[in-house]
């Protein structure tokens, strides 16, 4: 009986490892080619709202689309859901993508706000 339960255990371990969930993590440095795109993460909630301060300043990759990929709890207004920002390497180069997270009341470019940095170097 002991096999069983450990064969049952190792079957359902396996089954939620490749199950399809996310892992909403980004890298510091992303390497792609022309047009491959890049989706870079983050993670919020009513309080603030997510923004890249240097989007006009990027020369080698354009943003495509801002999306929801995990909306977080249905019974929770106002809890945590994550985004990704996707952007499209156009040009042969490297740029640097700022991702801010302010809260709703600051401007995007509010030195309070330390930016994360992601390196995008497009082949």
């Amino acid at each position: 009986m002991n096999k069983v339960m450990n064969r049952i255990f190792i079957f359902i371990l396996i089954g939620l490892v490749y199950s399809g969930c996310s892992n909403y993590e980004n890298q510091e440095r992303y390497e792609v080619k022309v047009g491959e795109t890049v989706k870079i993460y983050y993670s919020t909630n009513s309080c603030c709202y997510s923004c890249i301060p240097n989007n006009s300043e990027l020369k080698h990759v354009r943003l495509l689309e801002e999306k929801t990929v995990d909306p977080g709890p249905s019974d929770c207004a106002g809890c945590d859901f994550t985004a990704a920002y996707i952007f499209k390497a156009e040009t042969p180069g490297i740029d640097t993508v700022q991702l801010r997270i302010v809260a709703a009341s600051m401007d995007c470019n509010s030195m309070d706000a330390t930016p994360n940095k992601y390196i995008i170097e497009v082949k």
